[in-house]
């Protein structure tokens, strides 16, 4: 059965395969929101046509990798104090104190939308999943409400702290959450569990993942404020128990950009010049991108398969775009991608 589209909330979910770290799987999503004026592929949303701009001003509240990418992309000047600026990677407690009351300009960009937390506060987040169950389950049944089933007991401290009391003495001596500590490249973990569990039981792991991304977010689609200027780079953690279920465990609104070794410097710069492919302050883009760099679209107001199939194909036999623990070669794809912009740009 096809996901329900939920109206409020027009968007592109674009995922980036990562790596495991400290026993849960990170992966990190894109959201980027369309204008809601014009009609792209699909039935989507599309961004108005920017004319490329001799220079882009940014600003950065951070002091890591984000920073670095930034000061080394190509036509970027960074703006100090109170200059004006077209991109801002802002901290949540700029967006909290200023967002409000600052006008932007129509091509302005941040990196946060104005209630985050309704996705990354744990609280929120079950709240959300679970609402969005009850939907499922009264709309199209029990069996596509268990879609839903990915998030562990969750208790709400101090409200719901006689409900934990009661669950611990029924199972006394239980460990939660236990996170044992290894890292490993996301390719890697997938070569490992298909070589122990084999490809179908390995391709249902990943493709329930490809699930919770979508589930959470459809769960906060009516309650995030829908604003054209904001885009968002979300950390999932994600725990895979024994019998290859995965478990959401929380998402980030400001995934860690500090960069502990050579190889996470690497990735992390990886993720952030695609990211900022992606929201293409540039205006290099079509619109029509089924992957940039590391990043796979799967979701633009609907499922997005890897053959360019009507979205209106029932969901049986649907093979979504999304490249999950397997190789990429992000330098090929990216120099094919602007290559392309750049015959288009001089006809």
């Amino acid at each position: 059965m096809e996901s329900p589209v939920l109206p409020n909330w027009p968007c592109k979910v674009i995922v980036h395969y990562t790596r495991v770290d400290d026993g849960a799987c990170k992966f990190v999503i894109l959201i980027s929101l369309q204008n809601a004026n014009h009609k792209g592929p699909h039935g989507c949303q599309k961004l108005k046509e920017r004319e490329p701009r001799a220079s882009i001003r940014f600003k950065c509240a951070l002091t890591n990798t984000i920073l670095d990418v930034l000061q080394q992309r190509p036509g970027w000047v960074e703006v100090k104090d109170e200059g004006e600026w077209d991109f801002y990677w802002c901290d949540v407690r700029w967006l909290q104190e200023n967002f409000d009351h600052t006008y932007m300009d129509e091509h302005v960009r941040i990196s946060h939308f104005r209630n985050h937390y309704e996705l990354t506060r744990k609280n929120y987040t079950v709240k959300n999943l679970k609402r969005l169950r009850k939907q499922l389950e009264r709309e199209s049944g029990k069996l596509e409400a268990m879609k839903c089933d990915f998030f562990p007991k969750t208790f709400e401290m101090p409200s719901e702290y006689h409900l934990f009391v009661e669950e611990f003495r029924k199972n006394p001596g239980i460990t939660w959450i236990m996170k044992p500590g290894c890292k490993w490249m996301i390719q890697q973990f997938r070569l490992y569990l298909t070589a122990k569990h084999g490809a179908e039981a390995v391709e249902i792991l990943f493709s329930e993942m490809d699930n919770i991304f979508i589930k959470s977010l459809q769960s906060v689609q009516k309650v995030i404020i829908s604003d054209k200027h904001c885009f968002e780079l979300y950390g999932y953690d994600i725990l895979i128990d024994q019998n290859l279920k995965p478990w959401l465990l929380e998402v980030n609104a400001s995934p860690s950009l500090t960069a502990s070794s050579q190889e996470d410097h690497d990735l992390k710069t990886r993720i952030l010049e695609d990211t900022l492919n992606i929201v293409d302050m540039e205006g290099r883009l079509t619109g029509k991108e089924k992957r940039i760099g590391g990043f796979d679209l799967m979701w633009n107001d609907g499922p997005v398969s890897k053959e360019d199939t009507n979205l209106d194909t029932p969901m049986n036999g649907f093979v979504a775009n999304t490249h999950l623990g397997y190789s990429n070669d992000r330098k090929k794809q990216l120099k094919q991608l602007f290559k392309s912009f750049q015959a288009q740009h001089k006809n």
